[in-house]
């Protein structure tokens, strides 16, 4: 992999902490993966690769471009401003967080707890008439594998 060097530094370790699957409504299969990387000096990184379309709509390639992500904070919140939602039919102006439409391949453990509470947070207040079929249905696989 040629993950971005951070310091001219170089990676010693590295796997994929979250991988994500999603469908457009014209049944196009969009993927992320996030990596943890680790490099000689120790430090740590996380990076996305993604093939879902930039903003001007131009396809990417997966495991081959990869954008740093600081912290998981940015982690969560860049699935927001995605610019696969114009491609997902039943999102809505208010609703659940983005990142419940894909479907999870993997989460690793030690991100769990943080996704977890983080869902929790954004569906506090929240009934199951506020949410569609499919919403009420992601929101309990996610909460489910997120909890085990």
């Amino acid at each position: 992999m040629n993950f971005p060097k951070i310091n001219n530094l170089k990676v010693t370790y590295y796997y994929v902490c979250m991988a994500l699957t999603i469908e457009s409504f014209d049944e196009q299969l969009f993927g992320r993966k996030y990596y943890f990387v680790k490099y000689e000096d120790l430090s740590e990184a996380i990076f996305l690769t993604t093939n879902e379309l930039d903003s001007t709509y131009n396809e990417r390639i997966i495991d081959e471009e990869f954008r740093w992500i600081p912290d998981f904070k940015m982690l969560l919140d860049d699935f927001e401003n995605s610019e696969i939602k114009n491609l997902i039919n039943d999102t809505r102006f208010t609703g659940p967080p983005f990142y419940i439409y894909y479907d999870i391949i993997e989460i690793e453990d030690v991100l769990k707890p943080i996704i977890l509470e983080h869902l929790n947070e954004r569906i506090a207040g929240y009934t199951a008439v506020d949410f569609s079929k499919k919403e009420q249905k992601q929101l309990k696989v996610w909460l489910e594998y997120l909890s085990s």
